[in-house]
């Protein structure tokens, strides 16, 4: 079985390489398709010049600039899918670089139902991130000024306004959006039938002004298709905090407890916080 491993990742080379070689080190044969950050300061050259250290096993797509909450962040996963189609695979992952195998590939493939879609769903669908107009979709994150914060509430007022004087948008998959975690594992033909309908949007602009639409596309296109009987839960290890959006550091006193799980990938690591994962 051919793995198509899809890494988003917008910093930390060394730990990227790491990643790669220990991806790669069960199955030379496997392929990793890479989008590098464009915000990010590392150069083209540079990039390739990185893959080309995999011997050919590495390609990078065109790169797109980032913005967390942003369409910007289903475009860029858009491309790993479009790169990936030249290639055969049985199944992909899309991770992060601060992701990381929690077991071995064979291990994988043994408790792998050929044919799943491993996507996790989550509730509530929070809909209105989709249909309402959010023309601060590009402003999101901490604001540095005063002046910051006024001219998002200000963008955030006229928003609400516009939406209610034109109406809320409508899903075009079916009733109304789902959402959940942006990190799966797909049958190729999965990604295959999911592509073409990204693209639409991105074609249409129907993600402009939505807040985190990878966390819905993905979800709701499968959950209307022919593949919703075949959904299961995404096989990650993530731990979360109360009222954060983003999901804690992992470290070594989470070994036991990821070993001990059913995950196939771990999140969030960071080798200059705690490298205990580069063990696993």
């Amino acid at each position: 079985m051919r793995f198509a491993y899809l890494i988003l990742a917008h910093k930390d080379m060394e730990q990227l390489h790491a990643l790669i070689t220990r991806l790669l080190r069960d199955d030379p044969n496997d392929r990793v398709l890479l989008h590098y950050d464009r915000g990010s300061p590392v150069p083209d050259a540079e990039l390739e010049s990185f893959a080309a250290r995999f011997g050919g096993a590495v390609t990078v797509t065109p790169r797109v600039r980032c913005l967390w909450g942003h369409h910007s962040q289903a475009q860029a996963e858009l491309l790993l899918k479009q790169g990936a189609a030249a290639f055969e695979y049985d199944y992909a992952h899309i991770i992060s670089g601060q992701d990381w195998p929690a077991r071995g590939k064979a291990e994988m493939v043994k408790t792998l139902d050929p044919g799943a879609c491993y996507l996790t769903f989550e509730s509530p669908d929070m809909t209105e991130r989709m249909d309402d107009y959010h023309f601060h979709d590009g402003m999101l994150g901490p604001h540095k000024t005063s002046w910051d914060w006024r001219k998002d509430m200000a963008v955030r007022r006229v928003a609400r306004l516009w939406t209610k004087a034109v109406g809320a948008r409508t899903c075009p998959f079916g009733p109304s959006w789902k959402k959940g975690s942006a990190w799966w594992s797909l049958p190729k033909a999965a990604v295959d039938y999911v592509a073409p309908r990204i693209q639409e949007l991105v074609d249409t602009g129907r993600l402009r002004h939505t807040l985190c639409s990878d966390e819905h596309i993905m979800h709701t296109v499968l959950y209307y298709s022919p593949f919703a009987e075949r959904l299961q839960e995404n096989r990650r290890f993530i731990r979360w905090q109360a009222g954060s959006s983003n999901p804690e550091l992992l470290r070594a006193g989470d070994e036991a407890a990821i070993l001990a799980s059913d995950a196939w990938f771990a999140r969030k690591v960071d080798r200059n916080v705690d490298p205990f994962f580069l063990q696993l």
